[in-house]
């Protein structure tokens, strides 16, 4: 995990815990942090005036994940408030790695490190767009 560059300086989303991400228990299951670290990975591109669909019909590729490495630190829980904070640290010709991490007030929930790779519409690698590239950096 990368441990050295705090996402914090990066995008942040703010996330609200409902009924449909937790458990009988009131903790958010474990699945549910993938959805929240992709709407925040997604926000972020948007922030930057980046859509999915905009770069699917602009350039004519999509994002996928391509690695997905997860801490679990402590559990959230119903009604709670999270926030996802997003930080790309590498770009690469065709793929970019994220970390990610989702707190609770100031304490660290999980972490995340995410690749995700550029492809065309057949499934093939290819660069990714140099203004989205330029946008995140």
């Amino acid at each position: 995990m990368t441990e050295l560059l705090d996402p914090r300086n990066g995008s942040k989303l703010g996330i609200r815990v409902y009924i449909e991400d937790t458990d009988a228990g009131g903790i958010v299951y474990y699945a549910n942090y993938l959805k929240y670290s992709e709407r925040a990975r997604t926000e972020l591109l948007r922030e930057h005036g980046f859509g999915k669909a905009s770069i699917n019909e602009e350039f004519g590729c999509i994002f996928v994940v391509t690695k997905c490495q997860i801490k679990y630190i402590y559990p959230a829980r119903l009604d709670d408030e999270i926030n996802v904070f997003s930080l790309a640290i590498a770009n690469k010709r065709t793929s970019i790695d994220f970390i990610q991490h989702i707190y609770k007030d100031e304490v660290c929930l999980a972490k995340l490190d995410v690749t995700i790779a550029c492809i065309d519409f057949n499934g093939k690698a290819c660069r990714i767009p140099e203004a989205v590239l330029n946008a995140i950096k």
